[in-house]
């Protein structure tokens, strides 16, 4: 089964009712679980509007209640901000460390992309050093000495978040991330999007 589930007022009394439904929901995966429905995918757009301690308890224990959750969002922000009074810190961490694949598209925020270049996985480079003397005549002179060490650097740069182009995103799954292009359902006439990638194994 799907379930999309969408807010659009912010109001007392619909805040209630959606965490009404949001509980029975979850109670009545967790009392099906053993029974023969199929697996279940809950998809939450802003998640802010939704985060309580029943969500996150789903993002720990979902697999083992045969239901699995996506959810939609415009930022790391997005995710931590709640109307339930749940420490920030927690909702972020309970969502990020039960994640197993994400999509992300275009980042504007300078903190969101070192976030996701850093776990786009890390590719071993060789980084040459090369080293100045002093003469007497206190001039630097570049000595003849070098030396090459591996370091670690992202497997894809901070900055390609910030540059990817229309009809393209990065996927990050269990392998090192990827860059792919997409085709939205409904393509304009006018519009020339490339060819879909591929992943057999992406996730």
């Amino acid at each position: 089964g799907l379930l999309y589930f969408q807010c659009t007022s912010l109001m007392p009394r619909v805040k209630r009712l959606q965490s009404l439904l949001v509980v029975s929901i979850t109670q009545w995966l967790r009392r099906t679980k053993n029974s023969d429905r199929p697996m279940s995918r809950l998809i939450f757009e802003e998640i802010s509007l939704f985060v309580n301690e029943n969500i996150l308890n789903l993002f720990s224990i979902g697999r083992s209640d045969r239901c699995g959750i996506t959810v939609l969002h415009q930022s790391r922000t997005d995710m931590i901000s709640n109307y339930a009074g749940v420490d920030p810190e927690r909702a972020l961490g309970c969502i990020e460390d039960n994640t197993d694949t994400q999509i992300l598209f275009r980042i504007k925020s300078v903190e969101s992309c070192q976030h996701a270049s850093e776990s786009s996985g890390d590719a071993i480079a060789e980084e040459d050093t090369r080293h100045f003397e002093t003469n007497a005549a206190l001039s630097e002179i570049r000595s003849p000495n070098r030396s090459l060490r591996e370091v670690l650097i992202p497997h894809i740069p901070r900055n390609k978040y910030m540059s990817l182009r229309k009809f393209e995103a990065v996927l990050h799954g269990q392998q090192e991330g990827k860059i792919f292009r997409f085709a939205p359902f409904q393509i304009p006439e006018a519009i020339n999007v490339p060819s879909p990638s591929i992943f057999p194994r992406a996730i």
